[in-house]
């Protein structure tokens, strides 16, 4: 009901003072009713405009409903989702064979939106408190993402910058351990 009074405010006063505000809160909405992809597209659209107490938020929070539209698509933020094709196919150092799987459109999607993340500096303090906590998840999830889809060449460099960056971390020494194992 609330999203519901939230559209109808935002279709008949489309430039109001308050227009940003109303989105931020018809895509928090969302995002509470478990509307994904309607949050998603709420969020987008606040990312158009720079010019609003709105912007740092809307990027975070894309980056969350990306993840979970990615989860409620697959069940997995890493899996091969099942029937994915093969890209291509790579012959083994010991003479066997691994399988290169095409990315989802989920995963492309998380994967640019962590990407985009990893060098932005948020000014709203509560946000850019959160995103310092996630930098380490927003560079190992896209690497872990290629690494189970058995895109070994395309994982090792960003595995090498969790090491790098983050080393005292689980991460760093699950990247490490990736990077051994393939």
């Amino acid at each position: 009901y609330a999203a519901q009074k939230y559209r109808e405010y935002l279709d008949k006063f489309p430039f109001a003072l308050d227009y940003y505000e109303v989105t931020w809160y018809l895509a928090d909405t969302y995002v509470r009713t478990e509307q994904f992809a309607e949050a998603l597209g709420r969020y987008n659209q606040l990312l158009k405009f720079e010019n609003h107490d709105f912007h740092d938020q809307s990027r975070y929070r894309r980056w969350m409903v990306t993840r979970e539209i990615l989860l409620a698509a697959h069940g997995s933020v890493y899996g091969v989702p099942e029937g994915a094709a093969v890209e291509q196919t790579v012959e083994t150092v010991g003479g066997g064979e691994r399988k290169v799987y095409a990315l989802s459109d989920e995963h492309l999607a998380y994967i640019a939106v962590c990407e985009e993340l990893q060098d932005v500096h948020l000014t709203d303090p509560t946000y850019a408190a959160a995103l310092d906590r996630e930098r380490v998840t927003l560079l190992y999830d896209p690497a872990y993402i290629r690494n189970q889809h058995g895109d070994f060449e395309g994982m090792r460099p960003l595995m090498e910058e969790v090491i790098d960056l983050y080393p005292r971390t689980e991460e760093g020494a699950f990247a490490a351990g990736a990077i051994v194992n393939s």
